[in-house]
């Protein structure tokens, strides 16, 4: 996993760094640093002093493992208590009595035709709706250069497609990124695209989402499909289209 090995380095890198705290005073534009302790403070320099760097870079290395260990410990109780369920599970679990041939024929992730599917109104999201200023080639508005680039394949691709439609478990509202018609499988699917995984916020409403979909028989990598930026943050188009030619077409 490439944040433990991040983590790991880190670690090491903070075995080696002097331990203090930093103060900081500018007068008249120029930044004189001090080192505090118990006894007072004692200047150590401007910005250029290897001390001060030194300092700040374990101040750095702190919060970002401190950041991180939350990070990586909310993912882990959430793989925890996950577990799959599917309308077959479901279905397996019936009485002998319950478990006709054709029970799933009229729920799950039904079968339907692409086009007329496409060609139908829907729910969708009104949610921040002043942030859709990105014209697809569809003439949709998305919100992102992410969600553009993905709603700009599918169209080229002539996959149908649906952006940020509603969909309710009970009273539960969920929205997701695109609901894509799969031509391979001739069925409805989800594709959530995952931009800012390094905001606390934005990867636990995504694990929310995850939870909502897997609650209501959604599997990932069968029913709900994920894109992701690049480690740099940029949109890796390639990866993108390679998971739109592997699963939707």
């Amino acid at each position: 996993m490439r944040l433990e090995k991040q983590r790991t380095k880190y670690e090491k890198m903070l075995e080696g760094l002097p331990k203090g705290k930093l103060s900081l005073a500018v007068v008249k534009g120029k930044k004189y640093y001090y080192l505090r302790d118990k006894g007072g403070k004692k200047y150590i320099g401007d910005g250029n002093s290897e001390l001060v760097r030194k300092l700040q870079l374990r101040r750095f290395l702190e919060d970002y493992l401190t950041k991180t260990g939350e990070h990586m410990k909310f993912v882990e109780n959430f793989i925890d208590g996950y577990s799959v369920v599917t309308p077959d599970s479901v279905l397996a679990e019936l009485p002998k009595t319950y478990r006709g041939e054709k029970v799933l024929g009229d729920v799950g992730m039904v079968f339907v035709d692409g086009g007329e599917w496409a060609a139908e109104p829907y729910e969708k999201s009104t949610f921040r709706s002043h942030e859709l200023n990105k014209k697809t080639l569809k003439g949709d508005n998305v919100r992102s250069m992410a969600e553009l680039a993905i709603a700009n394949m599918l169209y080229s691709l002539g996959i149908p497609y649906r952006y940020e439609e509603v969909l309710w478990f009970g009273e539960t509202r969920v929205i997701p990124d695109f609901r894509i018609y799969s031509r391979k499988t001739g069925k409805i699917v989800i594709l959530e695209h995952c931009g800012m995984m390094n905001n606390r916020d934005y990867y636990q409403a995504f694990f929310w989402k995850l939870r909502q979909y897997v609650d209501n028989g959604y599997t990932p990598w069968e029913d709900v499909f994920f894109t992701f930026n690049s480690s740099d943050g940029n949109i890796n188009t390639q990866s993108i289209m390679r998971i739109i030619e592997t699963y939707f077409t």
